[in-house]
């Protein structure tokens, strides 16, 4: 099954956030995210965008 991945500015443009914001919420493990090999790129899960990363101390991810 594959995931599904969005770019920072689309999820920027869901959460009504910053990218700087987005970049920070990354660094902490709220979003899972990787980069592409060989690419600058950061594609984030759109599974682990929701509100309750947001909020949560430990974020939750599910298990792949």
């Amino acid at each position: 099954m594959e995931r599904i991945t969005i770019s920072r500015k689309k999820c920027t443009e869901q959460l009504g956030l910053s990218i700087r914001t987005i970049d920070r919420y990354l660094s902490e493990g709220r979003f899972e995210a990787f980069k592409p090999a060989y690419s600058t790129r950061v594609l984030i899960y759109e599974d682990t965008v929701t509100e309750e990363n947001l909020k949560a101390i430990k974020p939750k991810y599910k298990n792949w």
